[in-house]
């Protein structure tokens, strides 16, 4: 959330769009729909809701990117297992200075 999530995908919210096509797929865009839904309508639902609303979004994200996660490497898995492929894993992440 500090890397700027909400405010990426309030960018490109629009409400009763398609999530099933482009762009709108992205992991975070589905699930934070119900929050910029309620965001700015202070009349009817208070601050603490809005809050719980978020961290539910936030959750949702998580679960699903481990969801997206497993799919990945199982096909990994199935290339190197199954059709035989020689895959060598690289670690891009550089070590914190």
């Amino acid at each position: 959330m500090r890397a700027g999530l909400v405010e990426e995908v309030r960018e490109m919210f629009v409400l009763g769009a398609d999530y099933i096509r482009g762009i709108r797929r992205a992991i975070g865009a589905p699930e934070m729909e119900t929050y910029f839904m309620v965001e700015n309508d202070m009349n009817v639902i208070e601050e603490i809701t809005k809050s719980n609303i978020l961290a539910n979004a936030i959750e949702e994200i998580k679960t699903n990117t481990q969801k997206l996660i497993d799919s990945q490497l199982q096909k990994i898995r199935r290339l190197k297992d199954e059709l035989g492929w020689k895959l060598h894993r690289i670690d891009q992440i550089l070590p914190q200075t």
